[in-house]
């Protein structure tokens, strides 16, 4: 019989005792623990519970969250299901999980519930009702508003034109949902019509 070799511990090849390889050669070796998908959505929970207290919040793909529940097709029982476990362990998404968002949309996990504006109000006219009956410009300096003033020469109607001390004059444009750059170009915009 050859000569057999193991590596030690320390690195080096060795020459193994004839009378022990046997043994050890047909002796099954332990099998991996296999995860199951529990403990694997449990692993998930615990990451996503240290990241969440780390940072506020977790930002993850719609991809990504059906792939830790090992979901492969949406369902409004699907749907259920992950809010339910979600829930119960004092998560909740921003925007909230719906099979109207895209499998390439961005969720935000909080350990708190989340409402964003736009979910306050039906739509902007509803906003735009609350903000004059409540006279919430007053708290932005800005003393009285003419509502959905449309500048000479335009199309476009303003959802305040407000009027601050010293005659400075203030635009305010509600949004209901997230308006990102296009909202910040439109206030320049009738800005540039008031002066």
């Amino acid at each position: 019989m050859p000569d057999v070799f193991e590596l030690s511990s320390n690195g080096v090849w060795v020459l193994v005792n004839q009378n022990t390889i046997l043994p050890r050669l047909l002796t099954k070796p332990a099998s991996r623990t296999r995860h199951t998908r529990e403990s694997k959505l449990e692993a998930f929970f615990e990451r996503l519970g240290e990241d969440v207290q780390k940072s506020g919040h977790k930002s993850i793909k719609v991809s990504t969250l059906l792939e830790h529940f090992s979901v492969r097709k949406r369902s409004s029982k699907n749907i259920q299901t992950i809010k339910e476990q979600m829930g119960s362990r004092g998560f909740y998404t921003q925007p909230e999980y719906s099979n109207e968002l895209k499998f390439g949309s961005n969720l935000r996990i909080y350990n708190y519930p989340v409402t964003q504006k736009g979910e306050l109000f039906g739509n902007e006219r509803e906003l735009e009702e609350y903000v004059a009956k409540n006279e919430l410009y007053k708290k932005l300096g800005i003393n009285r508003v003419e509502r959905q003033h449309s500048p000479r020469g335009t199309k476009d109607k303003l959802d305040f034109k407000g009027f601050c001390e010293g005659q400075e004059i203030a635009v305010l444009e509600l949004k209901n949902r997230g308006g990102g750059k296009s909202a910040v170009e439109q206030v320049f915009r009738y800005a540039g019509f008031l002066r």
